[in-house]
């Protein structure tokens, strides 16, 4: 299955799509701010680096040439289909049918709208079709949006990482959810 996995699928919903990014045409300066912008990239290891667009783009290539990773644009269906986030959906490990999820909304404006958990659906139902069977997802403690939308698609607590992250100079636990599909 690997490798057909049918990385140009596109994933859609009433209000969003999701559509692996195109390097050329998907890495604007809008996405690159999202990138560089403390408030969105508080509760991600991304914290720590400065995103160029070539750094962007080598990123994007890299996953759509990847066997075990899936990177998707989350993109709202109306406004002409404006990008507004990413979701991943990897690594995979195939022998075990389990992979990790990773996403964030870029667009401050749009946060608490339901948007990342319609992209979390969209991926869920992805990952079925590729027979993964176990989806894995992390955040900091501290990061109660992750929570509430991980708990909305039936992801349950699986491990408390404790004092594992510095986060302003505290140190906070990492949560581990799960979710059987």
């Amino acid at each position: 299955m690997r490798e057909r996995a049918g990385k140009n699928l596109l994933l859609t919903s009433s209000k969003i799509f999701l559509k692996k990014l195109n390097p050329e045409k998907d890495v604007t300066n809008k996405y690159k701010s999202w990138l560089n912008d403390i408030a969105i990239k508080q509760y991600t290891e991304q914290k720590y680096r400065k995103h160029s667009i070539k750094d962007i783009k080598k990123f994007i290539i890299e996953k759509n040439n990847s066997k075990d990773e899936f990177l998707f644009g989350i993109f709202l269906k109306r406004k002409k289909n404006i990008h507004i986030g990413n979701i991943k959906l990897g690594p995979i490990k195939w022998f075990h049918k389990s992979a990790e999820i990773s996403y964030f909304i870029g667009e401050k404006k749009l946060h608490n709208k339901g948007y990342a958990s319609e992209a979390i659906r969209k991926i869920l139902v992805f990952a079925k079709k590729i027979k993964i069977k176990k989806i894995n997802a992390g955040f900091y403690s501290i990061n109660k949006g992750s929570e509430k939308v991980l708990k909305k698609n039936g992801f349950k607590i699986e491990g408390i990482l404790k004092s594992q992250i510095i986060n302003k100079k505290k140190r906070i636990d990492s949560i581990i959810m799960g979710k059987i599909l």
